[in-house]
């Protein structure tokens, strides 16, 4: 497989540059990881700023289980 000419280079370039904002001479030096590493930070922030005020679902099942233990150890039901 020639990976050079299997990747949409443009593609990537376009979503480093325009949307992470990295500079274009860091982004050919950049390793593949790196690059990923951005990205997924940035659309984990982006869907934090989109969805304000919602939980994750490990916080919101932390919160229900505490929930649940101070219930049964006060004899609420």
């Amino acid at each position: 497989m020639d990976f050079d000419n299997d990747v949409e280079w443009g593609t990537f370039y376009d979503i480093a540059v325009d949307d992470l904002g990295i500079q274009p001479s860091e982004f050919w030096k950049m390793s593949p990881q790196e690059f990923w590493r951005l990205h997924d930070k940035r659309v984990e922030t982006n869907n934090r700023i989109a969805n304000p005020g919602h939980l994750a679902n490990n916080d919101k099942e932390s919160l229900l289980q505490t929930l649940k233990d101070y219930r049964t150890k006060n004899g609420i039901h």
